[in-house]
């Protein structure tokens, strides 16, 4: 039932976004036959903020996992005690559950390290594109 209910959500939603930033590309295009400054303006800024927009949620779910590795090596078990355990039908616990932690913290923290690379790749390309034409 859960992953029904997922679908009846996320389908529509999905496809409502394809067609709004499908109608908007090609107001885009609109645009740069007519004034293409402005269309590239409109073009970095949206890139700008969309690429903001997932480094936020990519960094803001690296801290959630970073607690929740944090708390599973300190309690020695996975998913540590407390609410994070809640609908779990199986814990790890011991030393195989402090060497999933030990991992986890890891791949939490380069998936905070990237999330800030991937922020600082997108204003640079974003003040590439808005220099001035790219010639090869």
């Amino acid at each position: 039932m859960p992953i029904l209910a997922a679908l009846l959500v996320l389908v529509p939603l999905a496809l409502c976004a394809h067609l709004w930033v499908s109608g908007w590309i090609e107001h885009l295009r609109e645009t740069a036959s007519s004034d293409p400054e402005a269309a590239r303006a409109v073009a970095a800024r949206a890139l700008r903020l969309s690429g903001w927009a997932f480094c936020a949620v990519s960094a803001a779910f690296s801290s959630y996992l970073f607690r929740y590795f944090q708390l599973g090596l300190r309690d020695g078990r996975l998913p540590p005690s407390g609410w994070w355990s809640l609908g779990a039908y199986r814990v790890a616990v011991g030393p195989t559950a402090r060497r999933i932690s030990r991992f986890g913290l890891v791949l939490a923290g380069f998936l905070f390290a990237a999330s800030v690379g991937f922020a600082l790749a997108i204003e640079n390309l974003v003040r590439v594109l808005l220099e001035g034409p790219i010639t090869a």
